[in-house]
């Protein structure tokens, strides 16, 4: 499935939104971004009442299934079901306690996704290898479109900030190509491609595929 493009997502000069939580600070040399957790909101909230109501169900199902005696092949069944349920908190607890740290110098560009002192993960790569910056629609998440901030290096694709406000993905956007002499050509997709989703990472993962 090849990504396709919002036409009426028109290129606009975008300035520092009033009361964003992104610290943004740079030179001519380097270029640094802080996303901090999302905290308790109402989409965190909702997310986190939603992923409950999940697991509650699956977790009873299996349960009844095991109680009952049923054919191990019925609770294997609900496998696929855990999986989507742990994905469910993941990204519920991204959301809670996620920092997202990103870095671009002359040499070297980094991003980074903890949690305080208790868990950390990090890529680095080339700036130079960056060819474009741009907003997704990665996922519908409970009937909500999810939209990011993707970096295309080379074959893979890093992603980040599913936890900001529209704005605040254009205007990040807008400082990263700025900074790096990208296009400014800001595009929103309405999905990503699906042929080579092993490459994606963002900051509800916990390794680099």
């Amino acid at each position: 499935m090849k990504s396709t493009t919002n036409k009426n997502f028109q290129r606009k000069s975008v300035q520092r939104p009033a009361g964003t939580q992104v610290d943004l600070r740079k030179t001519n040399t380097k270029l640094s971004i802080v996303i901090p957790p999302a905290g308790v909101t109402s989409e965190t909230v909702a997310d986190g009442t939603f992923t409950v109501a999940w697991n509650a169900f699956i977790a009873f199902w299996t349960g009844s299934v095991i109680r009952g005696g049923g054919p191990v092949l019925f609770a294997l069944f609900s496998l696929p079901f855990w999986f989507v349920g742990l994905g469910l908190m993941k990204n519920v607890l991204s959301s809670l306690a996620v920092t997202v740290r990103i870095k671009i110098e002359d040499a070297q560009f980094s991003i980074e996704w903890s949690v305080a002192d208790f868990w950390k993960h990090q890529i680095v790569g080339k700036p130079q290898a960056i060819s474009s910056a741009e907003i997704v629609m990665k996922e519908n998440r409970n009937g909500r479109p999810l939209h990011v901030i993707m970096l295309r290096e080379g074959v893979q694709q890093h992603m980040f900030g599913s936890t900001l406000q529209t704005v605040e993905l254009e205007w990040l956007v807008q400082e990263i190509q700025s900074h790096l002499g990208l296009q400014e050509d800001l595009i929103m997709r309405t999905s990503i491609t699906s042929s080579n989703l092993s490459a994606y990472v963002e900051e509800s993962d916990f390794q680099d595929e």
